[in-house]
């Protein structure tokens, strides 16, 4: 779940990093050397609700939901199929980027059109049948470290200064992370506009086997709205009425003698 979040960064920090550090993502004992600092990004906790929130916030409907790469038709880079008995929720171009309907796309159809060519992948998420489940949204906060550990303390001070700017940059320009994409499960989990923030820097010694390696760690605090979606099955079945009939008799009159 919380993986997903941490990679979101892996291109990034590898583009960054390169051969001068190696990079691990998620919880991990790291193997820094001599010549070779050691980076981790991971993902600790996630929280709902604040101050203020209530326990849950309003529920709505639920439908089956998958995620799907479109592709273009060939020689049309504007058009794109959809799936028989789906309609589009949202597309994201490239993932992470949300892009608004009524400026980049309208379906028309079994067809999604675009106004203009769209940066790929293309990542719809698709609205299929009612189901039984809910949707729900809340605030929600999760703490992502980035530790740094390297031969030197200024060397780790300036490494981390360096993967957190990146990360932070990698979420100016990301409106939605899927957690738990739709379509492998009934769940479905999504945080939207993510925000982040150093909301603390601690500079210490480690003890990794026999030697004692300068550390640095910041915790960025990340806030965003967590979209919850369980769609399971088909929904239960109602009472509906169908028609209302009336009938109207007319009872013969009579004169007074």
């Amino acid at each position: 779940m919380l993986h997903a979040l941490e990679k979101l960064f892996d291109a990034d920090l590898k583009a960054l990093l390169g051969d001068k550090a190696s990079l691990v993502l998620g919880v991990a004992l790291p193997a820094p050397t001599a010549a070779k600092p050691a980076v981790c990004v991971s993902a600790t906790r996630l929280e709902t609700g604040g101050a203020g929130d209530e326990a849950g916030g309003a529920r709505g409907p639920a439908h089956q939901l998958r995620a799907q790469t479109l592709t273009a038709l060939a020689g049309q880079p504007t058009t794109f199929k959809l799936p028989a008995g789906y309609s589009v929720a949202d597309v994201q171009a490239p993932p992470g980027r949300l892009l608004n309907a009524a400026d980049h796309y309208v379906q028309q159809g079994q067809t999604l059109q675009f106004l203009t060519p769209p940066p790929a992948p293309v990542l719809a998420r698709l609205r299929g049948d009612a189901a039984r489940g809910y949707t729900e949204r809340q605030s929600a906060s999760i703490e992502l470290l980035v530790t740094v550990w390297a031969a030197s303390g200024a060397v780790a001070s300036a490494l981390s200064g360096e993967v957190v700017g990146a990360v932070l940059a990698r979420f100016s320009d990301t409106s939605v992370i899927d957690l738990v994409t739709p379509g492998e499960g009934p769940l479905a989990l999504r945080l939207y506009r993510p925000l982040a923030w150093p909301a603390r820097v601690e500079s210490t010694l480690q003890r990794l086997g026999a030697s004692d390696w300068p550390c640095v760690t910041v915790l960025l605090a990340v806030r965003g709205e967590l979209e919850l979606a369980l769609g399971v099955g088909a929904p239960d079945p109602v009472s509906r009425i169908e028609h209302i009939e009336y009938q109207t008799q007319v009872q013969p009159g009579f004169s007074p003698g």
